[in-house]
């Protein structure tokens, strides 16, 4: 009965530290600075939680055409989407200008215009060649 006791308890204490462990990689995971690089090994999480991300800009980027934002609203828009994912370098991810030029597509608006749209100046301005990922999103 004691040897039963005593590995009851080893096995409760190691689901608890894999308990431990599970929560650790996730919490690591989603803060890492890209959405696309996991530390948990979990390839469907992982899909799942970028696809969360870029489905909120997409949305908001179709929110800010239709309510006129200006720029800087948009830009820092972006900002705190990224921060509640624990991305801290979305304005050099591919992912966040190919979710913005859905979300373009997605308000209606005509291709030809994505060129002088002044809601795209700030994101734009010092990064120019980011428009060919606002362009594969919208083509997409």
């Amino acid at each position: 009965m004691k040897k039963l006791s005593l590995l009851l308890c080893l096995l409760a204490a190691f689901a608890l530290a894999g308990c431990s462990f599970s929560y650790s990689s996730k919490t690591l995971s989603k803060s890492s600075s890209s959405p696309s690089k996991s530390s948990s090994g979990d390839k469907q999480e992982e899909k799942e939680y970028q696809q969360t991300y870029e489905n909120e800009v997409m949305l908001f980027a179709d929110n800010m055409v239709h309510t006129q934002a200006d720029a800087a609203a948009f830009y820092r828009g972006l900002a705190r989407i990224a921060e509640r994912h624990g991305i801290s370098d979305w304005e050099t991810l591919e992912d966040t200008y190919v979710a913005v030029g859905k979300g373009l597509k997605k308000a209606g608006l005509d291709r030809a215009k994505l060129y002088t749209l002044p809601l795209l100046s700030e994101l734009m301005t010092p990064r120019p060649k980011m428009m060919k990922y606002i362009l594969k999103g919208y083509d997409s």
